[in-house]
């Protein structure tokens, strides 16, 4: 198992990689500054001057106005960190959806050439898998999140539901490309251990600062590696042929 994340981690300098790492970041941070550049207009878009106008006393109404001008811009810098903290793994997934296809090609023509070509997928249809275990994942962690007050039970209980539903997403992103809905749930079904272990692992990189920045590549091109294992070398030929 940690052999297929050491494998994903040691084909971040391929080329084609490289580039996604590259377009997720640039599009991250493309998104996070509309999110600031939001958030300034709005204050900007605070009339202070008039909100004391009935001061008669020239400085101290301009003392007040500079001093709400300054409690309202510190106010959107914490609002604004709160929500890079809230949104940041949210966004960084929302975004890997576009291009996770292309980390799963990169794996499978270093690693696994003589399969032949795995099945295309259009961009849309990798993202959409995306999206809908995105969604998921955010309504169950809400569900779930008074029982991550309980000490030890919640940590277990968010890296168990996240292990989960993580492993089922990159395991859906990488083996739809070579199985049919009928194979990946049997596949699902026969290794449930193994995925969610890789899930565990998955949950892990995604709470680690920066890490996070690339944990939806490194899961792809992990879940390819544990796919093939899982799936056989054998089978998946005769699929791809």
């Amino acid at each position: 198992m940690l052999s297929a994340f050491i494998a994903a981690l040691r084909q971040l300098n391929d080329p084609a990689i490289k580039r996604v790492i590259w377009w997720v970041a640039l599009w991250t941070a493309a998104a996070f500054g509309a999110l600031g550049w939001g958030l300034w207009a709005v204050i900007a878009g605070l009339d202070f001057v008039s909100s004391f106008d009935f001061i008669p006393i020239d400085w101290l109404r301009e003392l007040l106005v500079w001093l709400a001008s300054l409690v309202a811009a510190v106010i959107g810098g914490l609002v604004f960190f709160l929500l890079f903290w809230l949104l940041f793994v949210a966004i960084v997934q929302l975004v890997s959806g576009f291009y996770l296809d292309r980390v799963v090609a990169a794996v499978e023509a270093r690693h696994y050439p003589r399969l032949g070509a795995a099945r295309s997928l259009k961009p849309l249809a990798t993202l959409a898998v995306t999206v809908r275990f995105l969604g998921a994942l955010v309504l169950l962690n809400l569900l779930a999140a008074p029982f991550y007050l309980i000490p030890i039970v919640g940590l277990a209980a968010f890296y168990l539901l996240n292990g989960y539903l993580l492993s089922r997403e990159y395991f859906e992103l990488a083996a739809m490309h070579r199985l049919d809905a009928r194979q990946m749930r049997a596949v699902r079904r026969d290794h449930r251990g193994r995925l969610l272990a890789a899930g565990l692992i998955i949950t892990l990189l995604f709470s680690l600062p920066l890490i996070n920045l690339v944990a939806p590549i490194v899961a792809a091109a992990a879940m390819v590696h544990v796919n093939h294992a899982m799936s056989g070398a054998a089978a998946q030929a005769s699929l791809a042929g």
